[in-house]
């Protein structure tokens, strides 16, 4: 691939702009960022690693673009994800053919330099003290390659930024807590929509890991229609391949409708209402019945060790290491931006196959969204293993036990008591 002596400036300053890197020097920011943007950032850092010894000048934005992509009419241009993404992979072709032009012309420029130098030692050669030398980069021969793309990597150990503004509430008596899932399963005019969320995960796709295709599912009650509204979605296997990852991108998505439907429904009532000019109080009169603009939202899920303990503690001890770093990215954004909106955001445990509408439809939706069940013939598991016996399942209660413990003391989190309280458990 040709290339000119030196890379515009102007024109690769808009295509990155047009990629949403609003030209942010590595490293960015902590801030929520999708799997396909994260792709996007990996490329931009390497192009900024290409640039970094080339001179650069003005040229028109178009005679980057690859020839698959016409170029806007003009700034600020806009592209989709796949077009950015081209156009990325355009630009690293593009840098480095730079590269190894300029690597040629100082490879050049020094072989110039040194039969200056020893010509000039050839005529100084009977001075007394002849002049010092300057020290030239030694020639190896080819010119150096190009740096390679280094992924980003993040450590699955390290807590996401933000908190969890939302509360998590676990109700210690299980009757109690059906009764509450219960009354909020179908829709009522009360301010308050309630989502279930739920994961799903097939049995093992090989013999060496734990790998699993999975599923989720949304499902809530729409307080205009009365109807429910189930969505399902399968889980890309990127994202992982675990029921906890499951629950964890089930319980984004809810939050993500939510928002969804929290604002369609606010615009509507605010449209029936002529706008709500002069008015102070917090509802909204239609034909039939006076409906509350939602102010709360309930999130149900029966994955209860997501709610017994903040996910982001968890992750700042090490507790999960399966866990996604995208997946909680987009949950703790999602949790922020709704109560950015003055939404008071519960999550709530409801225990499984209870008897609660909204929880059994959501674990069915979200085991047919398995990619296991919708295709079977192109996505297959393995069969199912006999049932454990009594012995090996205590057997390896006690190696989760002992695990967790190791765990445990290695983070510093026993005192001395709960140690002597757990050497005596184990000594009888």
């Amino acid at each position: 691939m040709a290339a000119p002596d030196a890379l515009p400036l102007q024109s690769f300053l808009h295509l990155w702009e047009s990629t949403g890197a609003r030209s942010l020097p590595p490293p960015y920011p902590d801030r929520a960022l999708t799997p396909d943007t994260a792709a996007v950032r990996e490329k931009e850092l390497e192009i900024i690693d290409l640039l970094t010894p080339i001179t650069i000048q003005q040229e028109p934005a178009e005679a980057l673009l690859p020839p698959s992509i016409p170029p806007s009419a003009s700034p600020p241009f806009r592209y989709t994800i796949e077009q950015k993404q081209e156009i990325l992979d355009h630009l690293i072709q593009y840098t480095v053919a730079l590269r190894v032009i300029r690597a040629q012309a100082q490879k050049e420029e020094q072989e110039h330099e040194q039969e200056q130098e020893q010509e000039q030692d050839q005529v100084q050669d009977d001075a007394a003290t002849p002049p010092p030398r300057r020290p030239t980069t030694p020639n190896h021969g080819d010119p150096p390659a190009p740096p390679t793309n280094t992924p980003i990597a993040y450590d699955p150990r390290r807590a996401p930024s933000g908190t969890i503004r939302g509360t998590a509430v676990v109700r210690p008596a299980r009757a109690a807590a059906i009764a509450f899932a219960k009354r909020f399963s179908a829709a009522d005019d009360t301010g308050i929509l309630a989502v279930f969320t739920d994961g799903s995960a097939s049995p093992s796709i090989n013999a060496d890991s734990h790998d699993r295709f999975c599923g989720a599912a949304v499902v809530y009650c729409d307080g205009a229609t009365g109807e429910w509204v189930e969505r399902g979605y399968a889980v890309p296997p990127h994202q992982g391949r675990s029921s906890v990852n499951a629950e964890l991108f089930a319980t984004g998505r809810g939050l993500r409708d939510a928002k969804a439907y929290i604002i369609k429904h606010r615009e509507e009532a605010m449209a029936r209402d002529g706008g709500g000019g002069g008015r102070n109080d917090n509802t909204t009169t239609t034909n039939n019945s006076s409906i509350m603009m939602i102010h709360t939202l309930y999130v149900f899920s029966d994955l209860q060790t997501l709610l017994t303990e903040s996910v982001v503690e968890r992750i700042a001890r090490g507790a999960w290491t399966k866990v996604d770093y995208w997946l909680l990215h987009e949950f703790l954004r999602l949790d922020a931006e709704l109560a950015d909106l003055g939404v008071r955001v519960e999550y709530h445990w409801v225990p499984g196959h209870a008897g609660v509408e909204g929880n059994e439809r959501v674990d069915r939706v979200a085991a047919a969204a398995r990619p296991d069940r919708m295709y079977p013939d192109v996505f297959v598991v393995l069969p199912p293993l006999p049932p454990l016996s009594h012995e090996e399942q205590v057997r390896r209660c006690e190696l989760n036990r002992e695990r967790k413990r190791k765990m445990e003391e290695e983070s510093g989190e026993l005192d001395a008591e709960d140690k002597g309280k757990r050497a005596r458990r184990r000594r009888r």
